[in-house]
């Protein structure tokens, strides 16, 4: 998420959210599927990015509120353009899209270079998968700020880089989409959801190396951005890195919306249930503890509160000399089960004894 990002309409950005994933036994057949189905669904799990992750939390009272103070502006300042764009928002943030969409053009009407209007109107397209009329507004809304003394630092520019760059990705125009998108990130560097939706296009393109990149520099702003942390683990799960996908899944189902949560699950399932890893890090932590630290942390990715499996983490990683690691697991032993000794033991740098 980009909090403090400065709305232009009723629709703020924040994260980042859309569309396709490109990227040996039992479970890459089934992590096969899955990438398949993001594919050919491009706008299934992956779709609610642009528009869920940017979309203003509703405050359906104080928004109410607006609408009638806004409403009643308007009607004694007819022509006042700005007062309908702010009764657009308002009328955005509660809901009433299609009334919104009347107040855009009417200020439009009044005021035919109006940006927040422009800005608005483009968004309801997109929230309609109306991605030519989209492109209009946002060309024209490049047009009108791009040559500005101060367009390096204008906001609204950057938003309608990253919109229309997001709209190109949804028309599979990858270069086109590769070119806004880099535009929005010379304005704000910060921005994850552009940093994603980069990813995204160049997947589109097949330059798989680009596209981690960006998806690396998503997570490192948005640690917890669902859809980066479920793209990553696929490129892991292909990479035959299992723990680390586990774990990128895990997160992922953490974190999205609980209708968003299919695909995530999907992968997740792949890794089997955390008894069957759970048995195979037992039998491999005296005779190979990075292996059994492996199936442990997959285990724990399975079941987050499975303090067996933590502590198999915790061991291994004390007998690969990887202190740091341990001292981390530990903790999450100790969040668990606040008075285990070993733990205790372990956290304050005392030998635990196993």
């Amino acid at each position: 998420m980009c909090p403090g990002r400065p709305p232009t309409t009723s629709i703020p950005r924040e994260t980042r959210e859309p569309l396709t994933t490109v990227l040996k036994d039992r479970w890459i057949d089934i992590v096969t599927w899955i990438v398949g189905a993001a594919i050919v669904g491009l706008i299934g799990y992956l779709g609610y990015a642009y528009l869920s992750a940017r979309s203003t939390k509703e405050a359906s009272s104080p928004a109410a509120r607006s609408v009638t103070n806004l409403s009643a502006i308007v009607r004694q300042q007819p022509n006042n353009a700005a007062a309908r764009v702010k009764l657009a928002e308002a009328l955005m943030a509660n809901g009433s899209e299609s009334d919104a969409l009347t107040q855009y053009q009417a200020a439009l009407k009044i005021e035919p270079d109006n940006v927040g209007a422009m800005t608005g109107l483009g968004v309801i397209a997109m929230q309609r998968r109306e991605f030519k009329t989209a492109e209009g507004y946002w060309l024209k809304v490049i047009d009108l700020l791009g040559g500005a003394e101060m367009a390096s630092k204008d906001q609204r520019l950057e938003i309608a880089y990253y919109y229309l760059g997001t709209d190109y990705v949804e028309m599979k125009q990858y270069p086109d989409a590769v070119r806004y998108l880099k535009e929005a990130l010379r304005i704000r560097k910060d921005a994850s959801d552009t940093h994603y939706m980069l990813s995204v296009a160049y997947r589109g393109l097949n330059l798989g190396d680009l596209a981690a990149k960006e998806l690396g520099i998503t997570l490192a702003f948005d640690p917890n951005n669902a859809q980066a942390n479920y793209d990553m683990g696929l490129l892991k799960a292909k990479a035959g890195e299992e723990a680390t996908a586990a774990e990128l899944f895990r997160r992922s189902v953490d974190h999205a919306p609980a209708d968003k949560l299919a695909l995530p699950e999907a992968g997740l399932k792949t890794f089997g249930d955390t008894k069957t890893r759970l048995t195979a890090a037992k039998k491999l932590a005296v005779t190979d503890p990075a292996k059994a630290v492996i199936q442990a942390r997959i285990a724990v990715a399975l079941d987050p509160t499975s303090v067996d499996a933590l502590r198999i983490v915790a061991r291994g990683y004390q007998r690969l000399g990887l202190k740091t690691e341990a001292t981390a697991e530990w903790r999450r032993v100790l969040e668990l089960t606040p008075n285990d000794p070993e733990a205790l033991k372990a956290v304050k740098g005392e030998p635990s004894g196993s």
